[in-house]
């Protein structure tokens, strides 16, 4: 990871002081010559988020990038998506059709489990418990409230109740039901 800030810079024909100015003028930010070579070589870090927010902004790119997070500049990513919808077939972009069927279904769940939960806070933890899962597990889970109904048990509760746990709390919960059911086990 390497800041790009000396990058941005020279490609501007800025020197050090140039820029403190422009950072003064334009954004109130006072800082010295010194200290953006600090900044640029990684040695010391501003305080202020607002010293790399300004710097980004001037120079047209994001934090990301300036900091060296994101190696993509503006202009190559431009080009990347230029290519892209150059090489794009639109005749195969036309034949894909979205499984309306299948959309409204999950739709139907998800309004279903979410009037089953009754609860905001926990659907939001429930959903978040969901996020890396397929949209699937939605009629799964719709099914069992149905099924659940239909024959008196309380299945989709226990997973409901599972996924809206956090990481910590799901591995204590399975690891007491693995031991019960172990328990279980030795008693026949």
């Amino acid at each position: 990871m390497k800041i790009k800030l000396k990058e941005l810079r020279e490609k501007e024909n800025l020197s050090l002081n140039k820029l403190r100015k422009i950072l003064k003028d334009k954004y109130d930010i006072t800082v010295s010559d010194s200290q953006l070579m600090y900044y640029e070589n990684g040695t010391r870090k501003p305080r202020n988020n607002k010293v790399w927010e300004s710097l980004a902004d001037y120079f047209g790119v994001s934090v990301a990038f300036l900091l060296g997070h994101d190696e993509m500049s503006p202009e190559e990513m431009t080009t990347k998506l230029q290519d892209f919808f150059e090489n794009l077939d639109m005749n195969e972009l036309n034949n894909i059709k979205p499984d309306y069927d299948l959309l409204k279904k999950i739709q139907s769940a998800y309004e279903n489990v979410e009037e089953h939960i009754n609860n905001p806070k926990k659907y939001e933890n429930f959903g978040k418990g969901l996020v890396n899962f397929n949209q699937n597990y939605m009629l799964t889970i719709e099914k069992l409230i149905i099924n659940d109904a239909e024959i008196g048990t309380n299945f989709a509760d226990i997973l409901i109740n599972y996924i809206s746990l956090n990481d910590y709390d799901k591995k204590i919960a399975f690891d007491l039901v693995k031991k019960l059911s172990e328990r279980d086990d030795e008693k026949e």
